[in-house]
């Protein structure tokens, strides 16, 4: 078989093995290796499901509906489990890949069947969360699955094709935006699978070709060269001085609408491919200090004006007494608009969420202040404990939307000068009711002068609350919380400590991540989504603070935050 044919068959897979689908065992055993951990995944999912809509949906079917996924997970991992000693066989390798990917349809089938089955007509939150949960899962199987892509689509369509003719069916605009969303997910993580499987194909393409060239005369150049032009994404060799190209691949006359002999007459610079010339200087000197460049985001303008986003690296490599610039460009513009339309995604539906949170909050709050009528005390507890949990929800909306926000560069700040003193005082009186709930005390030491900073008081004060509020839900009732604030080397200083669990040390480099929690556990005391303090750390990094915490002695932890002072004018 030639080169040629290597690399046309990696893009190739076939209903069954032929001679020429090398790649179909180590694919399958690509797949044997990730589907563990993924089943068990798939069955903690559906005991959380299932404990999620227990008040939603009939117990009895529910719980027929659990036994059946946990019975299907249950046996394929036996399946897996009992056919690692015939992992090298190609033939018993692929009968085994046929009955994974039964499994994997009956497995889908069950959770589509499961969510349609579970669908809450009047309760808006249950279903965006068996739409996140079905569409989580259905991207984890890109990565546990798309090695073998019959496994991964009878897993995927069976398991979202019912939620979405669902949501279609439904009267209203928020479940057809749901559907459509939710389509246009599928296709997309169909088209992220075959990518990823042709990815793969690719790399055990030229991982072959390399070790066949192992014991060629010229091995280097040879597979240099094929690897160059063959490559998928756009590649250069260039004169690291004055620009001048010495070779140019296919895709980089694909995307630039350039030809190789266009190439060889001008630079990059010449061609107008950097839409910001001053980003090829930066590149170039990033180069030079370090080496290597990686991850370097810019953008092309092709020949027909349109511009795209690119991630390029770039390293030195030598020929000889001769230095070149190898440059290597990825076009990520398709991955910009799918996180572009996440994005919305995730603002439409919190902020649809908002108008029935709002107008749910508003009637309970009439109901219990007698608006209505006299309320019975068993009823007002029923009641009182629906408004704490649309408070709860209202906070993660809040948290999602100020998450995405926060990420995506589009959070707004205010740039005034305040005192830092009597912003903590406010934030500790409006969370007095806090206190008084989780029975503890706010004890504070304030300083005598102004601590005076820069930035935006509400977003600082966002990240006080949430750390008191932290501290509050965390500390034995009885107990006291610190609040000092302080001032040393040019930086104010906010601590909080509290008398709670405290945290362990090896969990500091997570606990200010996104949707991280010292507790992840169901059986947790203290809910919550674990991106408040992810919040807080992107809040306080954007005045050029810092935020941390440290174990107190006799137990619990001391959160504080530092702030650069404010210039005197």
């Amino acid at each position: 078989m030639t080169s040629t044919e290597i690399m046309t068959a990696s893009y190739t897979q076939s209903a069954a093995p032929t001679d020429t689908d090398m790649f179909a065992a180590p694919l399958i055993g690509i797949l044997r290796k990730n589907a563990g951990t993924a089943l068990l995944a798939n069955a903690v999912l559906a005991v959380a499901v299932a404990a999620v809509m227990r008040g939603a949906v009939e117990t009895p079917v529910l719980i027929a509906w659990l036994a059946v996924v946990l019975a299907l997970n249950g046996a394929r991992l036996l399946h897996i489990m009992t056919s690692r000693n015939t992992a090298g066989e190609f033939d018993v390798g692929w009968l085994w890949a046929r009955l994974f990917t039964i499994g994997a349809g009956l497995t889908g089938a069950a959770w589509g069947i499961g969510a349609v089955v579970m669908f809450p007509t009047d309760a808006i939150h249950l279903q965006v969360f068996l739409a996140f949960v079905l569409g989580g899962l259905a991207a984890g199987a890109v990565v546990s699955s798309a090695s073998w892509l019959p496994a991964y689509f009878a897993f995927a369509v069976p398991a979202l094709a019912p939620l979405i003719i669902r949501f279609l069916v439904v009267p209203g605009e928020l479940p057809l935006v749901m559907g459509a969303m939710l389509l246009l997910f599928l296709g997309f993580l169909g088209a992220l699978a075959r990518s990823f499987n042709a990815s793969l194909r690719q790399t055990m393409s030229l991982k072959g070709e390399r070790s066949r060239l192992l014991d060629e005369r010229n091995l280097s150049e040879a597979f240099f060269s094929k690897t160059f032009h063959s490559s998928p994404v756009l590649m250069t060799l260039s004169n690291p001085r004055d620009g001048t190209h010495y070779d140019v691949n296919r895709a980089w006359s694909a995307l630039t609408g350039y030809s190789h002999e266009q190439a060889m007459r001008k630079t990059s610079l010449e061609l107008g491919l950097w839409t910001r010339p001053e980003d090829r200087q930066t590149f170039i000197e990033i180069l030079n200090r370090d080496g290597a460049v990686s991850g370097f985001e810019t953008v092309f303008r092709a020949r027909d004006g349109s511009e795209r986003d690119m991630l390029v690296a770039g390293e030195y490599i030598r020929e000889g007494e001769n230095e070149k610039l190898l440059f290597i460009g990825q076009d990520i513009t398709r991955l910009k608009e799918v996180e572009r339309l996440k994005s919305e995604f995730v603002s439409v539906v919190s902020h649809e969420l908002r108008t029935p949170l709002t107008s749910i909050k508003g009637s309970l709050g009439l109901v219990l202040s007698g608006g209505t009528g006299e309320v019975a005390e068993k009823s007002r507890q029923l009641l009182t404990l629906a408004e704490r949990n649309t408070d709860r929800l209202t906070s993660l909306v809040n948290d999602i939307l100020d998450f995405e926000k926060l990420r995506s560069g589009e959070m707004q700040f205010a740039d005034l000068r305040f005192d830092l003193t009597h912003l903590v005082g406010d934030m500790v009186s409006e969370c007095a009711p806090l206190a008084e709930q989780f029975g503890i005390e706010f004890v504070w030491s304030m300083p005598t002068q102004k601590l005076n900073v820069s930035g935006d008081a509400a977003r600082i004060g966002q990240v006080i609350t949430n750390i008191l509020s932290n501290a509050a839900k965390f500390s034995p009732a009885g107990e006291q919380v610190g609040i000092s604030v302080s001032s040393e080397n040019a930086r104010a200083r906010v601590e909080v400590s509290d008398r709670g669990p405290g945290i362990d040390e090896s969990f500091r480099e997570a606990i200010f991540e996104r949707f991280t929690q010292g507790d992840s556990s169901d059986t947790r005391q203290n809910m919550g989504t674990g991106l408040g303090l992810g919040i807080c750390k992107s809040i306080i990094d954007h005045h050029l603070g810092d935020i941390d915490f440290r174990a107190n002695e006799g137990g619990g932890t001391t959160f504080f935050f530092e702030l650069p002072l404010a210039l005197e004018t």
